[in-house]
């Protein structure tokens, strides 16, 4: 039996003692009234009927406990009532949080397939890249040593400036001893 299925029982039940609660009050207001037409009758019978007026106080008194006792019993059943409705409620979501679960679990499971087919085709890239780096590899050590050569011919491009600067500080200095020979 499903926790919506005990639900819907306790409910039924619940209906059910709410109308025999109904029966209990009307039966509990008849009896008030019977007792107070018996206290009216024992106040008529004057001293004969004390003692009736005594039975009819006290069938009273029962009758007033009966209505209280039957209030606090259908305060109850309502208290019941809306803890059934709250526990339907709280079923429904959780049903619904259940389907939701197993949604994603099934978008996961779609996801993890098309991740499985990409790490394949990223292993077959990888090999085709190990192919070509080794390839790459001895592009790149001949263009190391192209640098180096370069590098070579810098130094050498490096150290002609340096000594043509040389030269030209060195002629600077012979121009500026001229000009001042000439001006003066």
């Amino acid at each position: 039996m499903q926790a919506e299925d005990v639900v819907t029982a306790l409910s039924a039940h619940a209906k059910s003692i709410e109308s025999i609660l109904g029966l209990i009050r009307d039966v509990a207001g008849q009896t008030n009234l019977l007792a107070l037409n018996a206290t009216i009758e024992a106040a008529r019978a004057g001293d004969a009927g004390r003692g009736f007026a005594v039975v009819a106080q006290e069938v009273k008194s029962l009758a007033s406990q009966t209505a209280r006792a039957t209030d606090s019993i259908a305060a109850t059943i309502s208290t019941i009532q809306a803890a059934t409705r709250d526990a339907v409620q709280k079923n429904a979501s959780i049903k619904a949080i259940v389907a939701e679960v197993q949604a994603s679990s099934e978008r996961i499971r779609a996801a993890m397939e098309v991740q499985a087919q990409t790490v394949t085709a990223i292993t077959a890239a990888v090999d085709e890249t190990a192919l070509s780096a080794d390839s790459m590899a001895n592009n790149i050590a001949c263009i190391r040593e192209d640098t180096k050569a370069v590098a070579a011919e810098i130094d050498t491009l490096g150290h002609g400036f340096s000594a043509v600067n040389d030269l030209l500080v060195g002629l600077e200095a012979r121009a500026v001893a001229y000009a001042t020979k000439v001006a003066a």
